[in-house]
């Protein structure tokens, strides 16, 4: 694998439940690249590790080495996806406050809504239509972000908000997230994002104006649905089948 590649160029990563993809995309400017890519019938051992964590990351992170070589990719810079049946996603109608008050007034309307332990997984948002604040994003930072301990969020302000605004939120168990980490931090590849799989759908079949619209994935062992309005997921549903 080479140490160094092109600064605009970027690996996308798909660790899927029968096979697993790798593109390498550069930015021509005027247009988006497809430079080379690699398939192979890696599973996911990082939802769930039968054989401890590990073993997983060990395993994935040598297949993908593999896939790399092979495709001679270059970039040292990636964005993985997670797999949509572990992630929970909804849109809410909250108050419209600053950014800085906005973290925790989701973070205590997530508590009522997740089915899960909230502080067990990462969670991230955005506003509808605006500039995106999630946990997973990890340009800036190598780890999810985390509570500190013994602090708990603060309920968002009592006071008569003059609008409401739309906000996406998602959550990704921590556990699942750290493992993803490992392995490109083995792969000593930087790992700039950890995206919903529905976003990027969105973004490759749909333009960012179109009408309300269904995209249904069929994959090896399960059917996601997807409400597309807009270019902002609404509805993620999946089922075994």
């Amino acid at each position: 694998m080479a140490l160094f590649g092109p600064s605009n160029s970027y690996m996308g990563v798909d660790i899927g439940t029968s096979t697993s993809k790798i593109v390498e995309l550069i930015d021509r400017k005027k247009r988006i690249e497809l430079v080379t890519y690699a398939e192979s019938n890696l599973q996911n051992l990082l939802v769930n590790p039968r054989s401890g964590n590990q073993e997983a990351i060990d395993k994935t992170a040598d297949a993908l080495k593999r896939m790399i070589e092979r495709a001679e990719i270059t970039s040292t810079e990636a964005v993985a996806a997670l797999p949509g049946g572990v992630v929970f996603s909804t849109v809410l109608m909250l108050p419209s406050i600053p950014d800085a008050e906005m973290e925790n007034a989701v973070r205590f309307a997530a508590r009522d809504i997740i089915p899960a332990d909230i502080d067990e997984m990462v969670l991230g948002w955005s506003k509808v239509g605006g500039e995106a604040h999630m946990a997973t994003d990890l340009a800036q930072t190598k780890q999810p972000i985390k509570e500190k301990e013994g602090e708990k969020p603060k309920e968002p302000s009592t006071e008569e908000p003059k609008k409401t605004v739309s906000v996406f939120i998602t959550a990704a168990p921590k556990d699942i997230v750290d493992r993803y980490i490992a392995v490109f931090e083995k792969l000593q590849i930087t790992l700039l994002s950890l995206e919903l799989e529905t976003f990027s759908l969105s973004r490759s079949l749909l333009p960012s104006d179109a009408k309300a619209t269904l995209l249904v994935d069929f994959g090896a062992r399960a059917t996601t649905f997807h409400i597309i309005d807009g270019g902002i997921p609404r509805v993620s549903h999946t089922i075994d089948f």
